[in-house]
């Protein structure tokens, strides 16, 4: 199975992964706990998918779970920088 080894899980340049996403969020990312599950079944489409769209992908799923676990937890009404209205 070493064949299959791959880096995309290897710590990358700073300013290729992060660039343009923790600056959506309020907060710094490291107070806000989150996880994202993924089925193992989909390994095989992230295998097959081109490194940059595998990465795009992960990148998705972290601010779509970021901004859930943010909407759980700012209180009703809106949160900081948050225009909700009625």
């Amino acid at each position: 199975m070493k064949d299959r080894v791959d880096n995309m899980w290897q710590k990358q340049p700073r300013s290729k992964t992060v660039n343009g996403f923790g600056q959506k969020f309020d907060e710094p990312l490291s107070k806000k706990p989150v996880s994202v599950r993924i089925p193992i079944s989909a390994m095989d489409i992230l295998d097959q998918m081109p490194r940059e769209e595998r990465l795009e992908f992960v990148r998705n799923a972290l601010c779509d779970a970021i901004a859930l676990k943010q909407k759980q937890t700012d209180p009703v009404g809106g949160g900081a920088g948050s225009s909700a209205s009625g």
